[in-house]
């Protein structure tokens, strides 16, 4: 598993939300983000999450809506 942080079309968090190498996401073929951490699921509507960038330790890399 590689960490992670989730970018929002929400202002109130510019820095996004980030993710330890404990979680994982998926995205649905409808857009949906799914993002499992310590137990927990979230989902986000397509439209409200904007990126995904994941941190590798060879780089990084991005998936966007």
């Amino acid at each position: 598993m590689v960490e992670f942080t989730v970018y929002l079309d929400d202002p109130s968090v510019p820095q996004g939300l980030s993710y330890g190498s404990d979680s994982s996401f998926s995205i649905s073929d409808s857009g949906v983000l799914r993002v499992e951490s310590t137990g927990h699921v979230r989902h986000y509507a397509p439209g409200y999450w904007q990126q995904v960038h994941e941190v590798k330790s060879q780089g990084w890399s991005s998936q966007q809506q």
